[in-house]
């Protein structure tokens, strides 16, 4: 599969023999030299849904590991600093000195925090410098060549933000507002040797930067710039950009405001429009106030495309904005919308399936329904959810596919989809990681081969919870031992407690 498409990752079928037993000594490498070469509507639920409620308690305050997913490989931070890793390890990406599944947690280094997770692994130490491992065909370490490392190295100093985009390149913005490039597409075949090598290590993209994301930089001034051609500017005084694709952008003034610049269809003018005052974020199209407020912007498209600002409420009083998108086994891409409300209740819209109100037909649910009452916290893949309660008892709804994820339920995959919420066994949870993988097993030059995209699109989920007391447990797609060491299940339907070698 071309690794320019963003959206597909591809599951490593073939897994090497050698395993990691040891971890190693973090090795002091001196990072690469960079080179500077520069309307208003109700919102009540229309079905009665089925809702856990619970009272309130005492939330404990304690030091956690924290877990970070990614497809095929995992890692735990602990409080005391130290990093354990696991799972999928073909090039080298669990970072414990050797290549081979990993299927116990093994110490890889102490003070790293992982800030992206592949085939090629990420993390910052405490003094914000940037190392890596894994893959690295497309010199996608910037470390000058394209050999694979199995531990990590360094590769800049002073590191805020790190992130890959389609074209097999990585940006890094560093804290004095140097954003550096470095990497490419390895199976681009029209690249010269001389710009391969020219890629293989950071060098100076663009200075005086705030912030950025894949098609814009914010600088330090608060000038919003196009990141491709001739680095356009596009509005001043911005402290926040929720997106741009080269016809549109959103995005948050200093003020507060939220405006939207638009080009004017086949025509080279542009019109900025101020859409409201007092946000606090923009989630999937909703806008969340200051005032716990969302605002319905993109669905449906009820604006004029120059000059109407017409928004719709959908709710207030809330606090949290969760979003997440997935696509399913047939290839749908379900966009699910949760808002947690200062009172303890869930409403959820969006979904077709999996949003804990029972529903389970075809149609969008555009129109919120209040799914749960009494929760603490919310937590989503897409088509996975799972909700802790103030009292501290577990919900989880959506996919139970007994084939690809688990929702965790003790081995009950009755159906691909549980639509309501069912009590999970998992007592003191204090919060969950959730990640659903796309994969497509097939190379672009094969898809001639399927009559749809259906054929051969498979869908794993992995899910952890972590409890009070510093246990992690796991399930959901195990793989070859991806996910829970020597057990040959599949799928792994009972929460499964991580043990990490020597811990």
């Amino acid at each position: 599969m071309k690794r320019i498409l963003s959206f597909v990752i591809i599951f490593a079928l073939l897994v090497p023999f050698a395993a990691c037993s040891k971890a190693p000594e973090k090795e002091a490498n001196d990072p690469p030299a960079p080179t500077d070469t520069a309307t208003e509507r109700p919102a009540d639920p229309t079905e009665e849904p089925v809702i856990p409620t619970a009272a309130p308690t005492d939330e404990p305050a304690e030091e956690l590991p924290e877990v970070f997913v990614g497809d095929d490989v995992f890692f735990i931070l602990y409080p005391d600093g130290s990093l354990y890793g696991w799972g999928n390890n073909e090039h080298g990406q669990v970072g414990c000195g050797a290549a081979g599944t990993v299927g116990v947690p093994v110490h890889i280094a102490d003070g790293l925090t992982p800030v992206y997770i592949g085939e090629t692994v990420f993390a910052l130490d405490g003094e914000g410098t940037l190392w890596g491992w894994g893959r690295n065909d497309g010199a996608d370490l910037g470390l000058g060549d394209t050999v694979d490392r199995t531990k990590p190295e360094k590769i800049l100093e002073g590191v805020t933000k790190i992130a890959r985009y389609y074209n097999g390149g990585w940006f890094a913005l560093t804290g004095d507002g140097k954003l550096y490039n470095w990497g490419f597409d390895a199976w681009d075949d029209d690249l010269t040797e001389e710009e391969r090598t020219a890629s293989s290590v950071p060098s100076l993209y663009y200075e005086n930067v705030k912030s950025f994301d894949e098609d814009y930089i914010i600088t330090v001034g608060g000038d919003l710039i196009e990141r491709w051609g001739d680095f356009r500017k596009i509005a001043e005084n911005v402290s926040e950009a929720y997106g741009f694709d080269g016809w549109t952008a959103l995005y948050k003034g200093v003020d507060g405001t939220l405006y939207e610049w638009r080009k004017v269809w086949d025509s080279d003018e542009t019109v900025t429009i101020a859409v409201c005052e007092g946000i606090r974020t923009v989630i999937g199209g909703y806008i969340l106030t200051e005032d716990g407020t969302v605002l319905d912007y993109d669905h449906p498209f009820i604006r004029d495309q120059e000059t109407d600002t017409t928004l719709i409420k959908v709710l207030d009083g809330v606090k949290e904005l969760v979003h997440a998108e997935a696509y399913s086994e047939a290839f749908d891409c379900f966009d699910v919308t949760f808002a947690l409300k200062e009172n303890g209740e869930l409403w959820a819209w969006e979904s077709a399936d999996g949003i804990g109100s029972g529903r389970t037909d075809d149609e969008n649910r555009s129109v919120p329904a209040l799914v749960a009452e009494g929760v603490r916290s919310v937590y989503t893949n897409g088509l996975q959810t799972y909700v802790i309660l103030e009292n501290g008892d577990v919900y989880a709804t959506g996919m139970n596919n007994a084939e690809s994820g688990s929702l965790g339920t003790a081995g009950d995959t009755d159906g691909d989809v549980i639509g309501y919420f069912v009590k999970l066994g998992i007592e003191n949870a204090a919060y969950f990681a959730t990640r659903a993988t796309t994969d497509l097993r097939y190379a672009t030059d094969a898809w001639d081969e399927y009559e749809s995209w259906t054929e051969g699109l498979t869908v794993y989920t992995r899910s952890f919870a972590v409890l009070h007391d510093g246990t992690v447990l796991a399930w959901g797609y195990n793989g070859d031992g991806f996910l829970a060491g020597d057990t040959a299940d599949a799928v792994i339907h009972t929460p499964t407690e991580i043990r990490p070698e020597g811990r």
